[in-house]
Parts: C-alpha cells; sequence; structure tokens
C-alpha cells in the first residue's frame, strides 16, 4: 500500500517564475515539504492512531474488563477501609515515615475514601452512660470529666 501512495507524494504543483537569487533557498523548502506530505501520508497508512498509542491492532473488551475490575474491587473496597483502622490504630504511636506513608495512601487513595466516610466512625463513644452517642451532650448537672471518674494508675 505504502508504494503504492509514495509516488504521489512527489506530485508538485505548478510552479511560478522565480528570480534566480530565490531558486535554490525554494528547491530546498520544495524538498522539505516533499518530505513532509510523504510522512504524513505514511503516518496515516501504516501507523492509524489507535495502533500507536495501544500497539495492538484488536481491543477485547472481555480481556480488560476482569483486570479493571479486581482494581477497582481493591481501590474502592478493600484498601480504604484497611488504611483508615492502621491510621486509627497508629495515629499517636507513629514515627516520621509511617505518617509519611499513611498521609501518602489517604492521598492516592482519598475518593475511595471520601466513598467510605458517611459509614465509618471511628470516634470514641463516651464513657458517660447518659451519653448514647459520641455527639451526645451531657445532661445539665453533670460532673466534669475529671470528677466522675477515679485517676488511672499508670504503671
Amino acid at each position: 500500500m505504502l508504494f503504492v501512495l509514495f509516488p504521489v507524494c512527489f506530485l508538485d504543483e505548478t510552479t511560478n517564475a522565480q528570480p534566480a537569487a530565490s531558486v535554490q533557498q525554494s528547491s530546498q523548502l520544495q524538498r522539505l515539504a516533499t518530505v513532509l506530505r510523504c510522512g504524513a501520508v505514511w503516518a496515516a497508512v501504516e501507523a492509524p492512531a489507535a495502533l500507536a498509542v495501544t500497539g495492538e491492532e484488536d481491543i477485547d473488551l472481555l480481556a480488560i474488563l476482569p483486570p479493571i475490575a479486581v482494581f477497582a474491587f481493591f481501590y474502592f473496597l478493600v484498601a480504604p477501609p484497611l488504611i483508615m483502622n492502621w491510621m486509627r490504630l497508629r495515629w499517636y504511636k507513629r514515627e516520621f515515615v509511617e505518617t509519611y506513608l499513611q498521609f501518602m495512601f489517604t492521598y492516592l487513595f482519598y475518593p475511595a475514601m471520601m466513598f467510605w466516610a458517611p459509614f465509618v466512625n471511628f470516634r470514641k463513644f463516651p464513657r458517660d452512660p447518659t451519653m448514647r452517642y459520641p455527639w451526645s451532650k451531657p445532661k445539665e448537672g453533670t460532673p466534669l470529666f475529671k470528677d466522675r471518674y477515679p485517676p488511672i494508675d499508670s504503671y
């Protein structure tokens, strides 16, 4: 196919009469234009755009969907709870590198973590039995936290 289209590149438009000084420069420009036309024809015929990007001629949708499904399952359903629980357990005990890794994973999995945010709540429940939820307020007249419980002995 390329050999059939190759002579078409060398077809030239009608040339106007030019002064002798600019003949040298215009012949070089014509050669460049001819080479560019040949390259464009060759690129259009021999290397279509999809083939240049993917490297494959026939893309099988059924071969692409299972890896995408596995990636989406891991990204949206497995990784966010693991990362959130890791952060909950190690928040006050972590070192610099662990902090860096936690925030890096938070950045990478941010859309999936936003998906989980309404359903996951790691806030501590209050120790006061009159308060049912973390957002509950103590009843009027309840003593302050430090007065309600005996001091904790630390060993």
